[in-house]
């Protein structure tokens, strides 16, 4: 595990969203808006996110 200022650094995950309409209005964030919209949590939060690696899984949505 990496190690940033004593902190062990996280990976982040983002994951395909659903097709649209599949159930219901389409509210899912892309896959580009998930770490961007995790980065302002942890923020907000007070935490300090400084992802190790940005992993994108493009087909988990697909059937």
């Amino acid at each position: 595990m990496a190690i940033l200022n004593d902190r062990p650094l996280r990976d982040i995950l983002a994951r395909k969203p659903k097709a649209p309409g599949e159930d219901g209005p389409h509210r899912d964030l892309s896959t580009d808006a998930q770490p961007a919209q995790g980065r302002r949590r942890a923020e907000h939060a007070g935490a300090d996110l400084s992802p190790n690696h940005l992993w994108t899984e493009l087909a988990s949505a697909s059937q």
